[in-house]
């Protein structure tokens, strides 16, 4: 098992297209203003990916996880971060802050939490997606929208906190 930190803007792909690349151990990515992380076609057999500091300045960092599978859970809940998920296989928890999450099977509980400081993204969307543990709304700074996502629990969405204004959730 190899552990690996992310301290620079990168790229992660396969070798070829429509292929994958397989990992064993935890990656831990650094936060910093302006940084770009996109992580494509990932089997990480055993590990988890985190970013839970929080991303200094004005400028957001980014962190993409496209068509990935994911034995473990993937944390990515520091402030000034903004997250797409698309196309994954998680296996574990997912906590995330500021995201969207489109076309991912996700195994356990997702908890999307509130980011303050990331106002100019309004809405957060969650759009085709396969749960089969309930999804936790916790954000009070931003509005949501959920659509065609199937819930294959029957607590399905638990919404704690919603956001308060002329938007609409």
């Amino acid at each position: 098992q190899e552990d690996v930190t992310i301290n620079k803007s990168i790229q992660l792909l396969p070798i070829a297209s429509d292929s994958m690349f397989v990992v064993f151990g935890e990656y831990t990515i650094l936060p910093a203003a302006g940084r770009q992380v996109t992580i494509v076609g990932m089997d990480n057999l055993n590990g988890s990916i985190s970013l839970t500091a929080n991303a200094p300045g004005f400028s957001p960092m980014q962190f993409n996880l496209f068509n990935s599978a994911i034995r473990d859970s993937v944390y990515i809940t520091g402030t000034g971060v903004i997250s797409r998920l698309s196309g994954n296989d998680i296996d574990d928890k997912v906590f995330v802050g500021v995201s969207t999450l489109t076309g991912n099977e996700f195994t356990d509980d997702v908890t999307i939490q509130s980011d303050a400081s990331l106002t100019s993204e309004d809405t957060l969307y969650v759009v085709g997606n396969r749960l089969a543990r309930p999804l936790f709304w916790e954000s009070t700074t931003h509005y949501f929208y959920i659509a065609n996502t199937i819930f294959k629990n029957a607590s399905g969405l638990t919404i704690n906190n919603i956001k308060a204004g002329a938007g609409q959730n």
